[in-house]
């Protein structure tokens, strides 16, 4: 969302109950990444959500580092590579 903890904490929790709906048409092995996206983003906004909480001016934790190094990941070589191979691999 980039604009509000909140906002992220309620697209997270509308995201979570919703992204387990993917995983009950699951059929191979091979459809499990792409059935794996929506609880990706639901995470990924409640990652978003506790760094937005962080941001109040004192010393980031270690905790701190590896949310935004988590969200980092997410968004950057997971998502951009698993989303158009998500149906074909």
């Amino acid at each position: 969302m980039c604009f509000s903890a909140t906002a992220d904490v309620a697209v997270g929790a509308a995201l979570a109950p919703i992204a387990v709906l993917p995983h009950r048409e699951v059929r191979h092995r091979r459809e499990l990444p792409f059935a794996l996206l929506p609880t990706v983003f639901a995470v990924r906004q409640f990652i978003e959500a506790f760094i937005w909480t962080r941001q109040d001016g004192s010393p980031p934790s270690s905790l701190t580092h590896l949310a935004v190094l988590t969200y980092l990941f997410i968004a950057f070589p997971l998502l951009p590579t698993r989303v158009p191979l998500g149906g074909c691999c």
